[in-house]
């Protein structure tokens, strides 16, 4: 009887332990798996930038085409493609597999083509309200709250080598609330980004320097821009663009165009592109100042050359700025661009400096600022001197 009654108590016990067992493992596996997704989707996210993503699946229909397409930026935390007819953009944030996507702002081209229309209008439709994302062997799932998912094959992005060394020209300007600019000369309005990290600028009737640079992915951004000072006629986009120039954030190349977004969703350039011809320009930068405590007044000009100033050998001009201050006083940056093939490196080269204000001399360089040869600097800081009235 009680060996009867000890196995019953056994397995009433064995029964207890299996029975909480079973509660922990119930318990713990949604947890294990949770983490699990975490992880999955915190590996998964390098995977979305610099790359191009194109609709493959929509609505049980496949395509097989670059359009409509999506690309994200993890160091800007924007988004940016193409619908099919227009451009689009918007900023984006990821919680785990989660997924966010601000209001999309978008170009408003008109599709020649109505089955294209209805394409965008479906794709951003569904995009906008997207909820979660899985990415797998190069495919790209994003889950909108309600409706079929969005399937994306991976293209690789245009590396920023190819943006080294092109030239284009502005076609359009369109701001974020759908208005439209268009120069009256494409050609007046010019960008070319050098191999160096340097871009020549023509803004209308001014033409300058500045840098770029793209640190990841679609990422580019514009340092400050060294321009001359001529007074532009009216109806120029001269000082929209020159105020735009630094809001740059991202950029991306289609169908052989340049498409420059601002921050803040505020507006998108449009340039197309121009033969490039003879060799890439080459730059002198620095700075013009003086130590008096003398104001310039609006109608100051600054004239910087380049001037080949070798010993028996007659002074020759390489390149000149002409820069017009405004309100802005010393030190007043320059940006010399100049034709590299035209120097000779057994030759002394040197910046020269003119201060004219109310058309008279009032400063001028006088000692010798040697450039480009002889290990010599393509930076320097001008002090000119009172000129004697």
């Amino acid at each position: 009887m009680w060996l009867r009654g000890f196995f019953r108590e056994s397995r009433r016990e064995a029964f207890k332990l299996d029975h909480r067992k079973v509660l922990r493992s119930v318990l713990v596996l949604p947890a294990i798996l949770l983490l699990a997704q975490q992880a999955y989707a915190q590996d998964a996210q390098p995977g979305l930038f610099g790359k191009t993503w194109a609709l493959t699946e929509m609505d049980g229909r496949h395509f097989n085409s670059e359009k409509p397409n999506i690309e994200f930026d993890g160091a800007q935390k924007r988004v940016s493609g193409s619908g099919g007819c227009n451009r689009f953009s918007a900023s984006f944030g990821i919680d785990g597999s989660v997924i966010k996507l601000s209001p999309i702002i978008s170009t408003r081209m008109a599709c020649v083509d109505m089955a294209l229309q209805r394409v965008e209008t479906r794709f951003l439709k569904l995009l906008e309200t997207t909820v979660r994302f899985e990415l797998e062997r190069g495919t790209l799932r994003l889950y909108p709250a309600t409706g079929p998912v969005l399937v994306f094959g991976a293209r690789v992005s245009r590396r920023i080598d190819d943006l080294s060394g092109t030239s284009w020209q502005l076609a359009k300007f369109e701001s974020g609330d759908g208005t439209i600019l268009r120069p009256a000369d494409k050609s007046r309005y010019t960008i070319t980004l050098g191999t160096t990290g340097r871009v020549s600028a023509r803004i209308d009737c001014n033409r300058g320097g500045s840098t770029w640079k793209s640190e990841s992915g679609s990422d580019l951004k514009f340092g400050p821009l060294a321009l001359t000072r001529m007074m532009c006629p009216p109806g120029s986009l001269h000082d929209r663009l020159v105020r735009d120039w630094e809001a740059v954030r991202t950029y991306l190349i289609r169908d052989g165009r340049l498409f420059l977004s601002l921050m803040a969703d505020s507006g998108i350039y449009e340039f197309e592109p121009v033969a490039l011809h003879g060799p890439e320009e080459a730059y002198v930068s620095g700075t013009v100042s003086y130590p008096q405590r003398i104001a310039l007044t609006r109608s100051a000009v600054v004239e910087v050359k380049l001037v080949d100033v070798s010993r028996g050998a007659r002074s020759t001009t390489i390149a000149e700025q002409t820069i017009r201050p405004g309100s802005r006083q010393v030190p007043i940056p320059f940006d010399l661009a100049y034709d590299p093939q035209r120097i000779n490196p057994r030759r002394r080269y040197s910046v020269q400096v003119r201060l004219l204000d109310r058309n008279r001399l009032r400063f001028a360089s006088s000692d010798a600022y040697l450039v480009i040869t002889g290990g010599r600097p393509t930076n320097v800081n001008v002090i000119v001197r009172p000129v004697g009235r």
